[in-house]
């Protein structure tokens, strides 16, 4: 995988000096790695200084249900699932009930390419048709 041009920690600072102006933008960008045990994501930490949080578990959720027709848009959609489920929702009612939205419809769609790959028997090729 290509290192981001970017470092994650400028894209941090520099999404902090105006996070209302700058945070979707961010998370529209940004590599999707998951957290590890030592550290956060780079998208946990941009998901903090996020002033509008629905719209930003929004935004990350379209990142990771791209338009694509392969096996490898699955194991796309489940790390951005685990990034998902690793964001350290508050109590409030508006971020949770939004993560439970985003977080059912990526794994409606999970479910959805499962049994498409199933019922094919084989992954769909990736061709115009």
């Amino acid at each position: 995988m290509a290192k981001p041009v970017v470092p994650d920690d400028a894209l941090i600072k520099w999404c902090g000096e105006d996070p209302e102006s700058r945070s979707l933008f961010a998370v529209r960008i940004s590599g999707l790695s998951e957290p590890t045990e030592d550290s956060p994501s780079l998208v946990n930490s941009l998901f903090r200084l996020a002033p509008d949080k629905p719209a930003f578990i929004a935004a990350l959720a379209d990142r990771c249900m791209s338009s694509g027709s392969s096996e490898r848009e699955v194991a796309h959609m489940q790390i951005g699932l685990r990034i998902l489920n690793a964001l350290p929702v508050d109590k409030e009612h508006d971020v949770r009930e939004a993560m439970r939205r985003v977080i059912d419809s990526v794994t409606q769609r999970i479910d959805w390419w499962q049994r498409i790959m199933e019922d094919t028997g084989r992954e769909r090729a990736e061709t115009f048709e």
